[in-house]
């Protein structure tokens, strides 16, 4: 076997020297978080954090399946993607599928909070009368009797549709927190619009036909879904097509409102970063909903009530 020149040895030497001046610094740049644009320019890269309120959900990026929620794992970060705008996508079978336009910035966590509806949610009806029993003892035999009296229940729920003014009757004695040029002082509700509901320094609004959101606590505190780019915006319009009859906030949630209109009882999304998801919750004329202790949703069909169980 013919040794190596020194010729060849300096040669090999120089090309194993460029290679790592040249590899070192990009598995560096690569391992914290720098990768290559389409132009080839050298960018920092940024994160998606999706959040899910249910299992055996699928998270799609941009067409991609990846991930799914489980009993315990219900957040996923996908880190190192580029500066660009991504489609997220949540599905489950059974649930309306939820999707977003959201843009991917450097160095930042861009956070989501997808909502599914179920196609079909439970329907319990309450009925108006219940059978009342009653026992009769008498002498050496009793006897019973089964007569039909008014549900107690019924009338409970039924009195939640007849009080117009629930919202504020719900706020009028609490003591908010309002911002003033970013510094906060306490207030009453009569700054609150007449028409509103208010929750963790949220507020949505009706006025002139127009449902709105705003912030009204600090704005170093303002949620993700108020910023679609700094500075972010303490007032959102939801709809301005004058059609929406009652709104509340949607249990559990302070950034899903739930709202009525002729055609129905649906739920949107404060977040209006890119087109807003819509889903029916019981899409039919002219029912209506009410919402008892930010827990129970009730649904008012003519005469009918029933309450509705989200699976």
């Amino acid at each position: 076997m013919t040794p190596i020149s020194v010729i060849e040895r300096r040669i090999y030497l120089v090309i194993m020297s460029v290679l790592f001046i040249t590899i070192i610094p990009v598995i560096i740049l690569y391992s914290i978080g720098y990768r290559l644009d389409k132009g080839l320019s050298i960018v920092k890269t940024g994160g998606v954090l999706v959040t899910l309120d249910k299992s055996n959900i699928s998270v799609y990026i941009n067409d991609e399946k990846l991930n799914e929620s489980g009993i315990f794992s219900r957040s996923f970060l996908f880190q190192n993607l580029h500066p660009e705008k991504y489609k997220i996508v949540a599905s489950k079978d059974g649930y309306y599928p939820w999707q977003k336009q959201l843009m991917v910035y450097e160095e930042k966590v861009t956070e989501s909070h997808p909502f599914l509806l179920p196609l079909e949610p439970t329907l319990n009806e309450i009925p108006k009368t219940i059978a009342s029993t009653k026992k009769t003892l008498l002498s050496k035999a009793t006897t019973t009797s089964t007569t039909v009296v008014s549900n107690p229940e019924y009338k409970t729920v039924l009195a939640l549709f007849s009080a117009k003014a629930l919202k504020m009757s719900a706020i009028s004695t609490t003591t908010i927190i309002v911002r003033k040029n970013d510094s906060l002082v306490s207030t009453s509700t009569d700054t609150l619009p007449k028409d509103s509901v208010l929750r963790q320094n949220i507020v949505l609004w009706k006025e002139n036909g127009v449902l709105s959101a705003s912030w009204w606590g600090n704005l170093s505190d303002i949620p993700y879904f108020f910023c679609d780019r700094e500075p972010c915006k303490t007032d959102i319009v939801i709809y301005n097509n004058n059609s929406v009859k009652y709104f509340d906030f949607f249990p559990g949630r302070n950034d899903l409102i739930i709202f009525e209109t002729n055609d129905g009882v649906f739920v949107t999304e404060i977040d209006g970063r890119s087109k807003r998801n819509i889903e029916p919750l019981y899409p039919k004329s002219n029912a209506e909903f009410r919402i008892k202790d930010n827990e129970t949703i009730y649904i008012k069909d003519d005469k009918v009530l029933y309450q509705l169980v989200l699976n």
